[in-house]
């Protein structure tokens, strides 16, 4: 999409996270993330759509890269 930014994680993170992000695990997984750090993604199929606030731009864990949408 023109105008958004794309963050890799390992090298380049943005000041703040905001209402919207997207976050990526290497290439495949897709969630969406809020200002606070609540994570929404569905983990698996069988699981369905779920929320937690694991997220954090000091740690990251296993999502590689953040996407900011223009707004």
């Amino acid at each position: 999409m023109m105008g958004s930014k794309v963050y890799p994680l390992s090298v380049n993170k943005p000041d703040t996270l905001m209402d919207g992000d997207i976050l990526v695990q290497a290439d495949h997984h897709i969630a969406w993330v809020a200002a606070n750090g609540t994570i929404i993604q569905a983990a698996d199929t069988h699981l369905g759509v779920h929320a937690n606030s694991r997220f954090s731009l000091a740690n990251p864990g296993n999502w590689t890269h953040l996407v900011r949408l223009p707004l």
